[in-house]
């Protein structure tokens, strides 16, 4: 197996996962087709641009037997060539409490049946599990994994094999099994739990799981997250590190007549539009859908569900390879008032993921609201500032509603010259021009939120502070909001002992 990586962004990156003669680009979302009873052909899936999909060994291994080589082995039972993940039966552990065969068998069994990425059989913890019982799924998976690798062994180079991570809601125990599971030799590594959290809308914690098994697992090795297959959460699943996910949610969804948007899941019945362009909303009204036979009516929900999927995926992707995936995650956080909680776990965690966001990037940071202030980009341009230290003990702010205004009174300023504005904190004069101080764009500071100018003066009071300074002349834009920006820093920074003056300026020229 090979994973290339192209763009990264945030967490998220985009690339190519090979397995043999096979490989799909990345993030993938891998619908899930049934080994048995397909809605959607396993032919359509790869023909409407999945590269991957997943099935199940389990119900394979009850269905077929030993007999599936003689049937082409999975890719000839789905009848889907494209990258196929097997999962082992841990979703039926989940749901039926056991299954009746071993660790090595289902092993065995998968490479027997021509899996491209087979995953061991775990024990998937749940997002109910007592610690007790959460403790014990991440040993038994881990048991399970070691007694798999005399399989894994054998197979390698021809197959990929993935190790799942568990301990549900207990982070700490997340940890362990991402370290643990590190340590062994795994291709692939899988976050399950997730659907429980995902049906009830519990994304922030869905988030926290994700986070934590990604800063504990090797940064170069892909990431897969179970059941995610929802179009409000592929952002967020991409964002914190997931490079392909599945779910049978188009199906399942189809069959209660629920017609995916890219905002969330309506009831087909309520709908007075189809407010879709897919093939399948672009040849039905909704009147002709609705007096189609009840199968044909699911596969073609089926199909449109699919549809926006992909169509979702393919937007996610772009985001990272413009370099804008934290812009869009927080416009999809305003779909839904659940997901709303992520935009704090993102600012909560926006250390992580400066080491793989650009510094540079060819569009403009689109700047909103006060979680905009912790973008990665500019919390690791205000570090690279802050290393420069001014050549003295006093400097000049110029406090404006952009860094691209020129106040009278600055040409000729003696001393080290510092910019103000609304997200942005000191920015010396010499590097106005560097990403992403001038190629920025937000609101009219007259309607910005008033926490951002607070997260700016404090920013700005705090890199003052750090450079020992003890004199502060500041110019100030004749503006409401610059004004008030320029009265919040002054108040901080006198309390820090910093002796402040402030000089109002005539009105700016743009530069």
């Amino acid at each position: 197996m090979s994973f290339r990586i192209r763009d990264t962004d945030l967490l998220g990156r985009t690339g190519t996962l090979r397995v043999g003669s096979r490989s799909v680009e990345t993030p993938a979302f891998l619908p899930v087709i049934h080994p048995v009873n397909q809605v959607v052909p396993g032919g359509e899936l790869l023909s409407m641009g999945f590269g991957a999909a997943i099935t199940n060994s389990y119900i394979a291994y009850r269905r077929y037997g030993h007999g599936i080589s003689e049937r082409g082995g999975i890719h000839g039972v789905t009848g889907y060539d494209g990258v196929l993940m097997t999962d082992s039966g841990g979703y039926q552990v989940l749901e039926y409490g056991d299954v009746d065969v071993d660790p090595l068998t289902i092993a065995e069994y998968q490479a027997e049946m021509g899996s491209d990425i087979a995953v061991v059989l775990d024990r998937p913890t749940g997002a109910s599990a007592s610690r007790e019982r959460a403790l014990e799924t991440v040993e038994e998976t881990l048991r399970a994994a070691r007694e798999t690798l005399r399989v894994v062994e054998r197979t390698r180079g021809r197959m990929a094999w993935a190790l799942p991570i568990q301990g549900g809601l207990h982070l700490d125990l997340v940890e362990r099994s991402a370290r643990e599971a590190s340590a062994l030799p795994y291709d692939v590594y899988s976050v399950g739990s997730p659907v429980e959290l995902m049906n009830s809308y519990r994304f922030r914690e869905l988030a926290s799981l994700l986070l934590t098994a990604k800063r504990n697992l090797p940064p170069e090795r892909p990431v897969h997250l179970f059941g995610a297959g929802h179009p409000l959460t592929m952002a967020l699943a991409v964002a914190l590190g997931a490079d392909t996910f599945d779910s049978a949610s188009y199906v399942l969804f189809a069959r209660e007549l629920r017609y995916m948007t890219r905002c969330g899941v309506r009831e087909l019945r309520a709908l007075s539009e189809l407010p879709c362009s897919c093939p399948i909303c672009s040849k039905y009204t909704l009147r002709e859908l609705l007096e189609l036979p009840r199968a044909q009516l699911v596969g073609l929900v089926a199909r449109h569900n699919l549809y926006v999927m992909r169509e979702e995926l393919l937007e996610v992707r772009q985001a990272v390879a413009e370099g804008r995936l934290w812009e869009y995650l927080m416009h999809k956080t305003s779909c839904h008032p659940s997901l709303h909680p992520v935009r704090s776990l993102m600012v909560e965690a926006s250390g992580d993921f400066s080491e793989f966001t650009r510094l540079y990037k060819r569009r403009a940071a689109f700047l909103f609201g006060p979680e905009d202030l912790h973008r990665p980009e500019l919390e690791s341009a205000r570090a690279r500032v802050r290393r420069v230290r001014p050549r003295g003990d006093s400097v000049l702010l110029v406090v404006a509603p952009s860094v691209r205004l020129q106040l009278p009174g600055v040409a000729g300023a003696e001393g080290d010259v510092y910019l103000v504005a609304p997200f942005l904190g000191p920015v010396p004069v010499g590097l106005v021009d560097a990403y992403p101080f001038s190629q920025s764009v937000s609101p009219d500071p007259e309607s910005l939120d008033r926490r951002v100018l607070e997260g700016t003066a404090d920013e700005v009071a705090a890199a003052l502070s750090g450079w020992g300074i003890s004199r502060v002349r500041m110019l100030v834009s004749p503006d409401r909001a610059s004004r008030e920006l320029s009265d919040m820093i002054a108040s901080r920074l006198g309390g820090l002992g910093i002796a402040v003056s402030l000089e109002p300026s005539e009105h700016p020229d743009h530069v």
